[in-house]
């Protein structure tokens, strides 16, 4: 009977102590898209109000739509996506360009990842050294190029945790 109880207090013990634990866990902050003023929060008529005008609608990954704008981002002229899912939830946000040349497209890659590594710290993945993805509980962080002779692209990309890939 004496053995029951103090297993007992044990076990119980134990479950306070993981439950003023868990009380006490830092809540997580969705990552922000340093290229918008545009929040995970707004509504496409938010967006599309202050965005200037649409270039194009496309189906987009996640069953909804995306919207592009056209946006000067870095000195450089570009495009931003806003992703909807299928429940008109803002869930990515990217920016892409075309650079003129490898150079300006390393410089930029350089850049960018320099910003994202001092915020979010060192990316979770970059295998070849200019495609990089950072895994935060805020949602996640990807960075790529494309560099062929006559082809130069970057993207830069915002995922929100609801549908973000967690590896």
């Amino acid at each position: 009977m004496k053995r029951t109880r103090r297993i007992t207090s044990l076990l119980l013990a134990m479950l306070f102590c993981f439950l003023c634990m868990s009380g006490c866990k830092k809540e997580s902050t969705l990552v922000t898209c340093p290229f918008t003023e545009i929040t995970w929060d707004n509504t496409l008529e938010e967006i599309k109000a202050s965005s200037g005008e649409l270039i194009e609608t496309k189906d987009s990954l996640y069953d909804g739509k995306s919207y592009l704008f056209s946006k000067e981002y870095k000195g450089q002229d570009g495009t931003v996506y806003y992703i909807f899912d299928d429940t008109e939830k803002l869930v990515s946000m990217a920016w892409g360009c075309t650079p003129d040349s490898s150079e300006q497209l390393s410089e930029l890659y350089d850049e960018l990842h320099s910003e994202i590594t001092k915020e979010y710290g060192k990316s979770d993945y970059n295998p070849q050294g200019s495609n990089s993805v950072w895994y935060t509980d805020g949602g996640n962080i990807i960075l790529f190029t494309i560099d062929t002779e006559s082809y130069k692209a970057l993207q830069l990309n915002y995922v929100h945790p609801d549908v973000a890939e967690k590896e």
